[in-house]
C-alpha cells in the first residue's frame, strides 16, 4: 500500500525582489530569487537584436544630449495652409456623412469645408493630412477610445 504523504500550503510573500517562503507545517522560511531576476538573467545572456542594438543607441543619443554634449536632430512641421477635403474624401471613397462619422468630423463642417464656406483650422488641417497619407493609423487611434 502506498504511504501517504503529508502536505502543507507554502505562504509566499515578496521583500526586497525575493520570494519568502513559510512552510505552514514546519515553519521554515526558504528564500528564492525573483521570477524578475531569472528573467534579467536570461535577457542578459541572449544576443541583442537590431531593436535592442537601436534602443540603446537612442537612450546613448537622449543621456548625451541632456548632459549637452549634442544637439538631436530636429525637423520644422509644415502645415497646409489649404486642403482638398472633398478629394481626400472622395480618394477614400466615403460619402460625406461616411467620413465624418468615421473620423469624427460634424458633417456641417465637412460641408462646409467642402463648399469653401469655412476653412478647417490648423489642427484640423493636419489631422487631413495624417487621414490623406494615412488613414487606417487615424482610424486604429480613434477606434481605440470606443
Amino acid at each position: 500500500m502506498a504511504k501517504a504523504i503529508k502536505t502543507s500550503k507554502v505562504k509566499s510573500t515578496s521583500k526586497n525582489g525575493r520570494y519568502v517562503k513559510r512552510d505552514a507545517a514546519t515553519g521554515k522560511l526558504s528564500v528564492r530569487k525573483s521570477a524578475d531576476s531569472t528573467v534579467k538573467a536570461k535577457v542578459a545572456t541572449d544576443k541583442p537584436t537590431e531593436a535592442d542594438l537601436r534602443l540603446m543607441d537612442a537612450a546613448k543619443d537622449m543621456l548625451a544630449h541632456r548632459r549637452g554634449e549634442v544637439a538631436l536632430e530636429t525637423r520644422k512641421v509644415r502645415v497646409p495652409q489649404e486642403i482638398d477635403v472633398a478629394a481626400i474624401r472622395k480618394e477614400l471613397g466615403y460619402s460625406q456623412s461616411e467620413f465624418a462619422d468615421q473620423f469624427g468630423f460634424a458633417l456641417s463642417a465637412i460641408k462646409e469645408w467642402e463648399q469653401k464656406r469655412r476653412a478647417p483650422e490648423r489642427s484640423t488641417r493636419i489631422l487631413l493630412a495624417v487621414i490623406a497619407t494615412n488613414p487606417k493609423a487615424v482610424e486604429q487611434a480613434l477606434h481605440r477610445f470606443i
